[in-house]
């Protein structure tokens, strides 16, 4: 199992606010990085293109309200992952947030993919971050 860590972001929103909004995956329209096309999405499902790569499906598989969601690959996408987002309330007006991936990559795919993925991990993070700021 590859597991990638994107950076702790300490987010300006309480944490049932954060939870509500990525609870609904139309949100992450606002999040995604300049590459992907073709952008659908309903609440609890999105799919998309990444330029040059592939369509991937996302859908929510599980909800632990103000501390965790989770997002799993969905239909033909190329490899199975997940990504869970982790919420954690540190005072009244701020929260640290941090998504981590889990895929099974075989050793020749995780080397291939652990720059790219993390780098988009790291984007999905600091964009909500950049989103709070507003």
């Amino acid at each position: 199992m590859t597991t990638i860590e994107s950076t702790k972001e300490l987010l300006n929103a309480k944490d049932e606010v954060i939870y509500a909004f990525l609870s609904n995956l139309n949100n992450f329209a606002e999040l995604v990085p300049q590459e992907v096309e073709n952008w659908k999405s309903d609440e609890t499902t999105c799919s998309f293109r990444v330029s040059g790569l592939a369509d991937i499906a996302l859908k929510i598989i599980e909800k632990d309200p103000f501390q965790k969601i989770v997002i799993s690959s969905d239909g033909n996408t190329p490899v199975s992952f997940s990504m869970v987002m982790n919420i954690a309330a540190e005072t009244n007006d701020q929260s640290l947030f941090q998504i981590v991936f889990l895929a099974d990559l075989n050793s020749f795919m995780a080397m291939m993919a652990t720059k790219p993925l993390t780098n988009f991990v790291n984007v999905l993070a600091q964009k909500l971050r950049e989103y709070y700021e507003k």
